[in-house]
């Protein structure tokens, strides 16, 4: 399992054995493996404020919920528009054919 954090700097976590490292790059979203998150850098980080950590895993399916409905609310936008044209289309068709019935 990982965390989810949002970095307020460009940081780089080493692991406990320094083998391993964690690059977070300041303003970015990205996952944390467990024992990058287990550190004392880690959480001192946090506390700082220099990292945003993820309270739990809704916040991250809250994001993706609410880019997916920002998304369809602009294409369902795009489909009234198209929707009004073709509205618009079929009432002149309509008014031209009564003109030509009526000559």
């Amino acid at each position: 399992m990982s965390v989810f954090v949002m970095s307020n700097r460009n940081i780089v976590i080493p692991s406990p054995d320094g083998k391993e490292f964690v690059r977070l790059n300041r303003g970015g979203l990205c996952q944390v493996p467990d024992w990058a998150a287990k550190t004392a850098y880690f959480k001192a980080l946090a506390q700082d404020g220099k990292l945003v950590v993820s309270e739990n895993k809704k916040d991250k399916d809250q994001e993706s919920k609410s880019r997916k409905g920002r998304r369809s609310a602009g294409q369902e936008s795009a489909k009234e528009e198209q929707g009004e044209d073709n509205q618009e289309s079929a009432e002149q068709e309509a008014d031209e054919e009564a003109q030509e019935g009526g000559e």
